[in-house]
């Protein structure tokens, strides 16, 4: 096995130790030089392997002490389900459009659901975009804090573990993106309105936002590159 098929396949078998208990929660996983030799791959094949499993949630590694199994929850079963899907290449209009999908649901249950502490989170990205419109390497940081607050606010783990993973894969072209437009066009509009949704308890309103928000950013891409997107995923 070569290239993607050989991380791919050795991927596969780590996530089948881990749930299989074969590496239980909490336990240390064998170091990189081990998992070299057990799998006969090169080590920068185990490299991106364990880079995948973090991204996923699935590992932790501790400075100087080696990586770990982390708590088995939400991230545990994406890792083991979602992969065929997302480790991919895709375009990148493709998983906007996905990403636009989980996160119309996820501020409408956001809406209904918040806290006080939500609403306060919330408010201080909210003004961290602010400060920032024309600064947008901080402004795009803020930007994407205020999208996991706004699925933290659902309180439901799934949709917080997969946008994790759908901006772990899409970072460095949203970024770029984001840097070569110069400035905030409308982005802090449509945060400030999605907020307000949310505060007072308006989920199809928060919805129907979320959906003009996102659509406008995609359309924007697809006019930046022209029809030819990149292709993204994980293992580039």
């Amino acid at each position: 096995m070569q290239g993607n098929t050989e991380n791919s396949a050795v991927y596969d078998e780590l996530v089948k130790l881990i749930t299989d208990g074969v590496f239980p929660e909490g336990s240390k996983i064998p170091s990189e030089n081990e998992l070299h030799v057990r799998f006969g791959v090169s080590r920068n094949t185990i490299r991106l392997v364990l880079n995948r499993l973090r991204t996923m949630g699935m590992i932790e590694t501790r400075r100087g002490d080696g990586s770990y199994v982390k708590k088995m929850g939400a991230n545990l079963l994406l890792a083991s389900e979602v992969p065929t899907l997302l480790y991919q290449k895709h375009d990148f209009i493709d998983i906007l459009e996905f990403r636009k999908g989980v996160e119309i649901e996820s501020v409408k249950i956001a809406s209904k659901r918040r806290s006080d502490d939500d609403i306060l989170q919330m408010k201080g990205a909210l003004l961290q975009m602010k400060r920032n419109i024309m600064v947008m390497d901080k402004f795009f940081i803020a930007d994407d804090q205020m999208h996991m607050l706004f699925a933290k606010a659902t309180g439901n783990e799934m949709f917080t573990s997969m946008l994790e993973i759908i901006q772990s894969i899409l970072t460095e072209d949203m970024k770029s993106f984001l840097l070569n437009q110069g400035t905030d066009i409308d982005s802090y509009f449509y945060h400030e309105s999605i907020l307000s949704c949310i505060e007072n308890k308006k989920p199809e309103e928060a919805g129907f936002m979320m959906d003009r928000h996102l659509s406008a950013v995609i359309e924007r891409i697809r006019k930046y590159y022209k029809g030819d997107t990149p292709k993204v995923s994980l293992e580039t």
